[in-house]
């Protein structure tokens, strides 16, 4: 069974970012990936806040731990938001399954 753990980050994508992730938070598990692609894509909620601007979607399955012990980097998705203050609007744009530069590395984000 699989599940999607879809979450927003403040991150400095800058080329030297003194810190990469400055703030992050879990918004939620779905059991399909359109709900929680939808979440994004349409600011449900406002997820954004105007204020987070990466939004990532991580596939998971559940799995039997005494069977395997192999852990992989989940499957990703990335999103890249732009809010404009003065109109209250973010922009929400797919990055598809590449992450940001600065953010290659990052995993996990459903545990918190």
């Amino acid at each position: 069974m699989k599940f999607y753990a879809m979450g927003v980050l403040l991150a400095d994508l800058s080329d030297n970012p003194r810190r990469t992730i400055i703030s992050s938070r879990l918004w939620g598990i779905y059991e399909r990936f359109e709900d929680a692609e939808q979440t994004i894509l349409f600011n449900t909620d406002s997820i954004f806040e105007g204020y987070y601007n990466i939004g990532c979607i991580e596939e998971y399955e559940l799995i039997n731990f005494k069977k395997e012990t192999n852990f992989e980097i989940p499957k990703q998705w990335w999103y890249l938001s732009s809010y404009d203050s003065s109109q209250r609007i973010a922009t929400i744009t797919s990055l598809g399954t590449t992450a940001p530069k600065n953010l290659i590395n990052v995993c996990n984000i459903w545990v918190g």
